[in-house]
């Protein structure tokens, strides 16, 4: 961290190395046997999350590509799991 730029903060790190290793439930911070409300909640969790780093995208491009690359993979990932044929698919697949 030569360069000044501030480091990316452990919650948003921790949401982003989520979305690098793409396991939707781990993503989201749920069970695999989540309810379809429990992966909502989870979801609306996590944008919140997100929504809480944003003032700081300004400050860096790495903060700004974090939260866009977290943020795309946990719309994805409610997309998934929130419809009961889409997440089956999903599990056959892992």
């Amino acid at each position: 961290m030569t360069d000044g730029a501030p480091a990316i903060p452990q919650p948003l790190a921790a949401l982003v190395e989520a979305a690098r290793y793409r396991d939707y439930f781990e993503c989201l911070g749920v069970g695999r046997e989540a309810s379809t409300t429990e992966v909502r909640d989870a979801y609306r969790r996590r944008v919140e999350e997100l929504d809480a780093f944003s003032p700081l995208a300004g400050l860096s491009d790495e903060l700004a590509d974090a939260i866009a690359d977290a943020r795309q993979v946990i719309e994805d990932a409610f997309e998934v799991l929130s419809d009961p044929d889409a997440r089956l698919e999903y599990r056959r697949a892992q």
